[in-house]
């Protein structure tokens, strides 16, 4: 009886000796990413898509490009709000111990570079972020998205060629002070005015009569999308007979929706995917995807959130551990995915193509 407790204990402590050996081997060839997302919130029409288009990239990478490792994905949700983003952050590095953080728009980015910044660990970063000099503050920040600096002098040269002078509407926050300082340089003697307003406002009028009567024949608008639809009405209810030069917050279906006609005519800047969702065999694979997973249509938001994930996994598809991360990251100069070829930049930005467009009829076209 003796010699069978004996044996018995043997085999459970054998047991669990390969248990633990096999977590901990499984855990050795998993690369964590941790992405910070507004999942709920004012801005979760940004964040749920984020997730939905990350999912399906993380599957497609560790099935078809993905070597010596596997990559897994936690998400934290920050409501797009800086001091709830810094925890989740903290958490993912600190707990969970993720190797790279993916963070969703500017001010949720802005406040977790410090954390990268002072991590002991070669933390990277890809910010969800169409702020214009995000990359410049850290050597561990990389960039696949839109740039506002792109996006600006796309704008810029087709208001030089159109108008005299224009007016300028703009968010007070870091994306809206920047987009401003673009425009300044590069067509500021075009502004005859220009009026900010805080993040979240809902009532224009007492800003947008100040456009009235100031000899200009356009607005041009910085903001967010759900505050687009306020100003549009509101521009419309005060008679004011402006063109609307908007951004790439116009390409969004409930802004659409929300506007319908009166959208008619506004100009602004969209990525490629925005008018051809099937432009290449990568990018019809993944909207036919995301259709049948999600039952709609992704945007540009969910082309290049699953474009990172694809940059990641071309990245550290051959990692092993004694590779230094962030040599990885930017050994890499240009890798196709739904938006074609991406080529990087040596601060680690991306180039990706962005075109002007209008609405006609609720449905986006190419401004000729």
């Amino acid at each position: 009886m003796k010699k069978r407790s004996s044996l018995l204990l043997i085999l459970s402590i054998s047991l669990l000796a390969v248990f633990f050996f096999t977590c901990e081997k499984k855990q050795e060839n998993l690369i964590k990413i941790g992405a910070v997302l507004p999942l709920t919130g004012k801005v979760s029409f940004l964040g749920v898509g984020e997730q939905n288009a990350m999912t399906l990239a993380i599957k497609y990478s560790n099935e078809n490009l993905m070597k010596n490792k596997k990559l897994e994905i936690i998400y934290e949700d920050c409501q797009g709000e800086t001091d709830l983003a810094v925890t989740a952050a903290n958490k993912l590095i600190n707990v969970d111990k993720c190797d790279i953080i993916i963070a969703s728009t500017t001010n949720v980015a802005e406040g977790i570079i410090p954390l990268i910044e002072k991590s002991e660990k070669d933390i990277i970063m890809l910010a969800l972020t169409i702020s214009p000099n995000i990359t410049h503050k850290s050597n561990r920040i990389f960039r696949i998205w839109p740039n506002a600096f792109q996006e600006r002098e796309i704008l810029s040269e087709y208001i030089n060629q159109k108008y005299n002078q224009i007016g300028v509407l703009y968010v007070e926050s870091d994306y809206g002070i920047l987009a401003k300082e673009i425009m300044d340089k590069l067509i500021g003697k075009k502004i005859k005015i220009a009026e900010s307003y805080p993040r979240g406002s809902s009532d224009f009028k007492n800003i947008l009569t100040k456009f009235a009567d100031k000899d200009i024949n356009a607005i041009s608008l910085i903001s967010y999308p759900p505050e687009f639809i306020s100003i549009v009405k509101q521009l419309k209810e005060l008679k004011l007979n402006l063109d609307i030069i908007g951004d790439i917050g116009f390409t969004f279906d409930f802004v659409i929706n929300a506007l319908g006609e009166l959208t008619n005519g506004i100009v602004f800047t969209a990525p490629k995917y925005t008018i051809d969702l099937e432009d290449n065999d990568y990018s019809k694979y993944f909207t036919n995807s995301y259709i049948n997973k999600y039952n709609s249509k992704p945007s540009w938001n969910e082309s290049f959130s699953h474009d990172n994930i694809i940059f990641i996994a071309n990245a550290l598809k051959n990692y092993f551990e004694k590779q230094n991360i962030l040599d990885a990251f930017q050994s890499i100069k240009s890798f196709e995915g739904v938006n074609e070829i991406i080529n990087m930049d040596n601060t680690g930005d991306s180039n990706s193509e962005l075109v002007l467009v209008k609405l006609e009829s609720k449905k986006i076209v190419n401004v000729n």
